[in-house]
């Protein structure tokens, strides 16, 4: 007998494969797998848009400045960031990634980009132009029931305020077009 699953469970089964793969099984593979769901995406953060302050960095991902530090200073360690202090006040450290950091983000898209196009190698072109619209109908309504909320970027999961940029920028951390500038 042959089992059909309901549409509201094949979209939460989605959601949460797409999570693990994503976030676990392809950020391992891609060599960082020593490091928290926060460091690598203090990394891609950095990789993205440059270096940031620790503040900057803790609010993006909605972690206290202390913990934020924490997570800096192993990524220090791992030599994956450096700090750089600020000549004028000490109290505030910027954060650069460094080559071996990039390396870690680069081969994690690489890793990603590759297994999606595997995927969608599967589908024709109608399909895959189907599917992509189907996606962007439910994205639209899904955030459209909500009355007030902040987004989670959907690049790098820091925090997102501001009008919904799903759509508006495809290729670019939606980061750059939150409360003016991101990059103090």
């Amino acid at each position: 007998m042959h089992h059909i699953i309901p549409l509201n469970e094949k979209i939460r089964i989605l959601s949460r494969i797409t999570k693990d793969i994503s976030y676990r099984s392809n950020y391992r593979k891609a060599g960082s797998n020593t490091l928290s769901q926060n460091q690598f995406l203090i990394l891609r953060i950095l990789f993205s848009s440059g270096s940031k302050t620790a503040g900057v960095l803790a609010e993006f991902l909605e972690i206290s400045r202390a913990a934020a530090s924490n997570n800096i200073e192993y990524l220090v360690k791992k030599k994956y960031v450096k700090r750089t202090e600020n000549p004028e006040d000490r109290r505030s450290v910027r954060v650069s990634i460094l080559r071996s950091g990039r390396a870690i983000v680069e081969r994690y898209n690489e890793i990603h980009n590759q297994k999606i196009n595997t995927i969608l190698s599967y589908f024709s072109k109608d399909e895959e132009k189907h599917f992509s619209n189907l996606l962007d109908k439910y994205i639209y309504h899904l955030i459209g029931t909500e009355d007030s909320f902040s987004l989670f970027c959907l690049q790098c999961g820091g925090k997102y305020e501001g009008i919904c940029p799903v759509g508006e920028h495809q290729n670019d951390c939606y980061f750059q077009v939150t409360k003016g500038s991101n990059s103090s």
